[in-house]
């Protein structure tokens, strides 16, 4: 093996390993959390199972994600959890002040990730 092909050994096992990094800090710590409790919390929505006891998990886990915009947006493009809070709010609480907000929100739906255009499913 000679020396260039060392490097570029070398340059994708940095990429590689970059990869695994990124895709173990996305499955644990808080934001690991927040994705698994926002996918719970949408499918028990979605399955009309939701309960009004579950507005303090909805607000802390979207609140967590949100420190993440790429994370936030990608996971809502994956289940649509912004959609499925706003049918939350509209079944358990229809007073709630922050309602009109969601709707405008989740009915602009985005279709880039770090200004790359993606495939959206609707």
């Amino acid at each position: 093996m000679n020396e260039g092909q060392g490097l570029w050994l070398m340059a994708a096992a940095v990429v590689l390993g970059a990869f695994l990094l990124t895709q173990m800090y996305r499955s644990s710590g808080k934001l690991g959390a927040a994705r698994r409790e926002l996918t719970r919390l949408t499918e028990k929505q979605k399955a009309g199972q939701g309960t009004p006891e579950d507005r303090a998990a909805w607000e802390l886990h979207r609140t967590a994600l949100r420190n993440h915009p790429s994370e936030y947006n990608k996971l809502n493009m994956e289940i649509q959890f912004e959609e499925a809070f706003l049918r939350y709010l509209e079944q358990f609480h229809p007073d709630d002040s922050g309602l009109a907000a969601l709707r405008l929100t989740a009915g602009y739906r985005k279709d880039t990730l770090w200004g790359f255009k993606v495939n959206r499913k609707d």
